[in-house]
C-alpha cells in the first residue's frame, strides 16, 4: 500500500454515535507524489492551550479559537519541514475542550474556504484526525473553527515536495468601502470585491463577488480610495477616474443623482493630482494637486468641500478649497476634510459638531479651512467619521473630535475634544488609517494596533478606548479603516482584512464575519 493510500485510510476514523458521517475528500495529490513523501518525527507546531509549548515556542498558548474564526499557521521551516520546496504537509489536528459541537476545516492560506471539514467534534470531547494540507500564502495553512471556543493542536508528521498551491497577486495598496474593498496591484491594475449593487466593483456588472475581480480599463493606477459606494483611482498622468454610485455627485463628472456607473469614468477638470482620498462611508472626494491646491467634489451638506458654500449638491464637479495653496496631502472624512500643508500644519473644514476640525472653537460647521491647534510637524492626516488623527514627524499621534467610543485612543475622556490629544503608548507609527468610529496604526512596519468601536482585529467585537493588538499580523505595511471592516497590506504585498463580511467585503470567499484578520483570496 502506497503512502497516500495509508494516509487516506487513517483520515476517516470510525464515526462515533455523537458524530454525523461525512464524505469530505481530504486532498488531492498528483500521481507519484507519494514517492516524494518525507516522514518526520512528530513535531508540535500549534497548541493554543495556556502554558503549552511547541517545537520553537511559536503558536503556543494563544488561547482558544473562537466561533467562525480562522487561525493561520506557519508550517514551512518548522518541525523538520523545509523553508522552501514544500507543496503539502501531513498534520495530526486535535480539537480539545470545545464549548460546542462543530468542525475544523484546514485549507491553504489565501484560498477560499472550502465547503468541507477535516475534523468533526462534539462539545467537551478531545478529538484528533490526520489530514493532508496543501501549503498556501506565506508558507501557511489556515484552520477554520466553525462553532464554540475550541483549543487546537497541530502536530506535523510529514511533508510532500512541490510549491504552494496559491500564489497571490502582489498588492501595493488597499481601500475600504462601505460594503466592498479594492486593491491596487503592482502592475497598476485594480481589483475589487464585495457588494456591487450600484457598480462599485467597477467591472461593468452589478453582480457581487466575495473574491477579487478586475476593474475595467484601468492599467496605470498609482493610488485607490473608496467611499460608501464609490471608488476613485489616481492615474499616472494625474487624472482621476471614479465608478459606483453618483447620487451625491460622487463621480465628479459634472452630473448628479444619475446615472451610477459600473465602469470608471473621468473626473472633469483635474489633470495634475498627486493624491486622492474618500473617507469611511463618505460621499465626497478630495484631491491634492501638484500646484499645492486641493479640489473636492460630491456631497456638501456640511461644507466639507471647503469652497465656502454649504449646498448639498454644489460639488457636481471639482471645486478648489479656499485659501490652500501648499497642501501635500488630503484626507476626506465622512462630513469633514483635512489637509497637511507643506509647513507641517493641518487645516480642516466642514462638519464640526464633535470638534473634528481641531481648531478649539465652537462653530458647528465651517465651509472654509480652519487651522488645527498646536500641530506644526505633521506628515500625514487621516479623517474618520467624526474624528481625525495626525501622524507627526516624530512618529507619534495626535487625535481630535468624537471620542465617545474611544476613537481618540486616550481612554475616552473627554467624550469629544476640539483640540488634538496624545494617543498614549503609541510610538514609531509607520502607517495610519482612521475608520468611521475607530483608528488603526502600523507600528514599525510590523504589528498593528486598533482602538474605538467595532471589529478591532483582536478576536472580539467590542469597544476599546485604548489601543489593542491586532491578532496574527507581524509584518504590516499599511492599514485602511472603513465603516465595519478594515484591511491591511503586509510587507510581502499580501492583503488581510477583518470585520463584517455579509457581502463578501473581507474577500476570503465567504460571508462569515471575521473577528481576526484573514487573507484576501488570491492577493
Amino acid at each position: 500500500m502506497g503512502v497516500v493510500a495509508v494516509l487516506v485510510a487513517v483520515l476517516f476514523p470510525a464515526v462515533t454515535s455523537a458524530e454525523t458521517p461525512s464524505g469530505d475528500v481530504p486532498g488531492v495529490l498528483a500521481v507519484g507524489d507519494d514517492v516524494g513523501y518525507v516522514s518526520l518525527q512528530p513535531g508540535r507546531l500549534l497548541d493554543t492551550r495556556p502554558g503549552a509549548g511547541t517545537v520553537d515556542g511559536l503558536f503556543a498558548g494563544g488561547g482558544a479559537v473562537g466561533p467562525s474564526s480562522t487561525l493561520e499557521l506557519t508550517v514551512v521551516g518548522r518541525g523538520g519541514v523545509p523553508a522552501t520546496g514544500v507543496g503539502a504537509v501531513v498534520l495530526n489536528i486535535t480539537a480539545t475542550q470545545p464549548t460546542a459541537s462543530g468542525f475544523v476545516t484546514v485549507h491553504p492560506t489565501g484560498a477560499a474556504l472550502p465547503n468541507a471539514s477535516n475534523l468533526n467534534f462534539v462539545a467537551g470531547q478531545t478529538t484528533p484526525n490526520l489530514t493532508i494540507a496543501r501549503v498556501g500564502d506565506g508558507g501557511n495553512v489556515s484552520l477554520f473553527n466553525f462553532a464554540g471556543d475550541t483549543h487546537l493542536i497541530a502536530d506535523v508528521v510529514g511533508w510532500f515536495p512541490g510549491t504552494a498551491s496559491v500564489t497571490g497577486a502582489p498588492a501595493t495598496a488597499v481601500s475600504v468601502g462601505g460594503t466592498f474593498s479594492c486593491a491596487l496591484l503592482v502592475e497598476a491594475t485594480i481589483k475589487c470585491w464585495g457588494r456591487n449593487n450600484v457598480g462599485m466593483l467597477g467591472n461593468g456588472t452589478l453582480v457581487a463577488s466575495d473574491t477579487p475581480v478586475p476593474v475595467t480599463g484601468i492599467t496605470t493606477a498609482v493610488s485607490i480610495t473608496s467611499g460608501d459606494a464609490h471608488s476613485c483611482a489616481l492615474l499616472a498622468n494625474g487624472t482621476i477616474q471614479c465608478w459606483g454610485v453618483n447620487f451625491s455627485a460622487e463621480l465628479g463628472d459634472g452630473t448628479v443623482a444619475s446615472p451610477d456607473s459600473p465602469t470608471p469614468i473621468q473626473v472633469v477638470g483635474i489633470n495634475n493630482a498627486r493624491s486622492i482620498n474618500v473617507g469611511p462611508g463618505g460621499h465626497h472626494t478630495c484631491a491634492a494637486l501638484t500646484d499645492g491646491r486641493v479640489k473636492c467634489w460630491g456631497w456638501n451638506e456640511f461644507g466639507q468641500l471647503g469652497d465656502g458654500t454649504r449646498i448639498t449638491y454644489r460639488g457636481i464637479e471639482p471645486g478648489a478649497v479656499g485659501g490652500i495653496d501648499n497642501a501635500v496631502s488630503v484626507s476626506a472624512g465622512y462630513t469633514h476634510s483635512c489637509a497637511v500643508l507643506a509647513n507641517g500644519t493641518v487645516k480642516c473644514w466642514g462638519d464640526n459638531r464633535f470638534g473634528q476640525l481641531g481648531d478649539g472653537g465652537t462653530v458647528s460647521w465651517a465651509p472654509a479651512p480652519l487651522s488645527v491647534v498646536g500641530i506644526t510637524n505633521a506628515v500625514a492626516v487621516s479623517s474618520g467619521g467624526y474624528h481625525s488623527c495626525a501622524l507627526l514627524a516624530d512618529r507619534t499621534l495626535r487625535c481630535w473630535g468624537q471620542n465617545g467610543g474611544g476613537e481618540l485612543g486616550n481612554g475616552g475622556v473627554p467624550a469629544t475634544s476640539s483640540t488634538p490629544v496624545v494617543v498614549p503608548g503609541i510610538a514609531n507609527v509607520t502607517s495610519l488609517g482612521a475608520g468611521y468610529a475607530n483608528t488603526c496604526v502600523v507600528i514599525g512596519n510590523a504589528t498593528l494596533r486598533c482602538w474605538g468601536i467595532g471589529w478591532l482585529g483582536d478576536g472580539s467585537q467590542s469597544i476599546s478606548k485604548v489601543p489593542v493588538v491586532v491578532a496574527g499580523i507581524a509584518n504590516g505595511a499599511s492599514v485602511v479603516g472603513g465603516i465595519g471592516h478594515t484591511c491591511a497590506v503586509l510587507a510581502d504585498r499580501r492583503i488581510k482584512c477583518w470585520g463584517f463580511n455579509q457581502f463578501g467585503q473581507v474577500g476570503d470567499g465567504t460571508h462569515i464575519t471575521r473577528s481576526t484578520p484573514v487573507s484576501v483570496y488570491g492577493l
